[in-house]
């Protein structure tokens, strides 16, 4: 059973702390983060050691076949991304 339902239309929260500080720090497009929420989901769990102030979660999925991993919260129904970035693997 997965802690979230994730179905569209979600509501995602963009603002001058989290707009484009994944694409600037790791390449990652803000249209990239939000469909990992209904593309190929492989994990997705309540961190708990990173949640003090609010609940926070983690989030791996695939997108174009890229491997994505997500920290986000969610506050008032809208998902709001605290870090993503893209999971490189060597074979």
């Amino acid at each position: 059973m997965s802690i979230f339902d994730f179905k569209e239309p979600l509501a995602f929260e963009w603002d001058k702390g989290n707009q484009d500080k994944s694409r600037a720090k790791h390449g990652v497009s803000n249209i990239e983060c939000e469909s990992a929420f209904t593309s190929d989901i492989l994990f997705l769990f309540h961190d708990a050691k990173h949640s003090i102030y609010e609940d926070r979660y983690v989030l791996i999925s695939r997108v174009s076949s890229v491997p994505l991993f997500i920290v986000f919260t969610v506050r008032d129904s809208i998902i709001r991304v605290i870090s993503v970035l893209r999971i490189l693997i060597k074979v």
